[in-house]
């Protein structure tokens, strides 16, 4: 292992680990979002390329006519996410190569760049991870609501648009999401990656 330290070992471990969870859960919004079937939906996910699946969550947004804002809020979750991949994507793919500093290195498109892997910048990509998490899952939870009044509607029930769709609030939601993207925001600043 090059003489990871544990701790470095640890943190690149929970990086892997908590992008599945946040991989998982897009999926799970997926689901919602976009109708899936559900016998067939972790199979029909499991197909769509990672980079993908953030464009998907702006598409159930917008065809679930969503408020601007909302859609807003969603969007700059899903340009975090593809920010996080690459710092996720260069710390696991990375090769140490000068382990006392954390050092290592990742060779993308014929150019190797180094990358930080000490343990403070680990724990500050574990942070901004899980509170990604975060933000995937309350927008999991409102596609979950709006299926199923959506469900409630096909049997009958009469949806309306604006602040509240079959029960769904979406100034509380937004509210949700906002806050726990204020609360990411406040999180250490993250080592810039090369372009």
């Amino acid at each position: 292992m090059k003489n990871l330290s544990d701790e470095q070992l640890r943190g690149i471990g929970l990086v892997a680990v908590l992008w599945n969870e946040i991989i998982f859960s897009t999926d799970c919004a997926l689901y919602s979002g976009l109708g899936l079937p559900r016998g067939t939906w972790i199979d029909i996910v499991g197909q769509i390329p990672e980079t993908t699946k953030g464009e998907l969550l702006q598409k159930a947004a917008s065809d679930l006519r969503l408020p601007s804002e909302l859609r807003s809020a969603i969007d700059a979750s899903v340009r975090t996410m593809g920010q996080l991949k690459k710092h996720r994507d260069a710390v696991v793919h990375s090769t140490p190569f000068n382990v006392t500093p954390g050092l290592g290195h990742v060779i993308s498109r014929g150019q190797a760049f180094e990358i930080l892997g000490a343990p403070e910048a680990l724990e500050s990509l574990i942070q901004h991870l899980q509170a990604l998490q975060k933000e995937i899952e309350i927008i999991g939870t409102l596609f979950d609501q709006l299926r199923g009044a959506l469900a409630a509607q096909s049997r009958g029930a009469q949806l309306a648009d604006g602040a509240q769709r079959g029960g769904v609030e979406f100034a509380e939601i937004l509210a949700q999401l906002r806050s726990q993207q204020c609360a990411r925001g406040a999180l250490p600043h993250l080592v810039t990656l090369p372009q």
